[in-house]
């Protein structure tokens, strides 16, 4: 991915070279150095350590080659050369790097327990007791159930509470 990226910039390189020279400070400075940009964020990208790094630069990456994409096209349209192979280099890193990026996603690991979707028990739903558990009996209810945990675990603290 990296190479085709530096091929891209290398032809980029060589088609800028014949724009007018009006454009050096212009268009021509422009594309050449928001070209680099993208074998820049693909090699830093890689040697980040998290996934979620990772895929930032890859969407950096991304976001400087869709603006070379309009640049080819303004440069096509105002008469400075022809730009068509540029754009399907273009297109072939833009792949590349959409599918390494479509690697690196949340969806191909298991959601962290906070992230689950919530899913209704049937059960629960058409209001039967499961095993192990109570229907809600409100605040009294969940105090003496916690009363008697504490009980379980350390009966005299328990009976410090009480004398209070």
């Amino acid at each position: 991915m990296c190479q085709k990226a530096h091929q891209f910039v290398l032809a980029l390189y060589t088609v800028t070279a014949t724009f007018p020279k009006h454009e050096i400070c212009g268009l021509t400075a422009q594309m050449r150095r928001a070209a680099v940009s993208i074998p820049a964020n693909i090699a830093e990208g890689f040697a980040k350590r998290g996934r979620p790094d990772k895929a930032r630069f890859m969407n950096a990456a991304e976001g400087s080659l869709q603006q070379r994409r309009y640049d080819l096209v303004l440069a096509r349209d105002l008469g400075y050369g022809e730009t068509d192979e540029l754009i399907a280099l273009l297109d072939e890193v833009g792949r590349l790097i959409n599918s390494y990026a479509a690697s690196l996603t949340p969806n191909s690991q298991p959601l962290l327990p906070m992230q689950r979707p919530h899913r209704v028990d049937r059960r629960r739903a058409a209001g039967r007791e499961v095993a192990g558990e109570h229907r809600h009996r409100g605040d009294a209810g969940c105090r003496e159930e916690q009363r008697q945990a504490v009980a379980r675990r350390d009966p005299e603290k328990l009976r410090l509470d009480e004398m209070r």
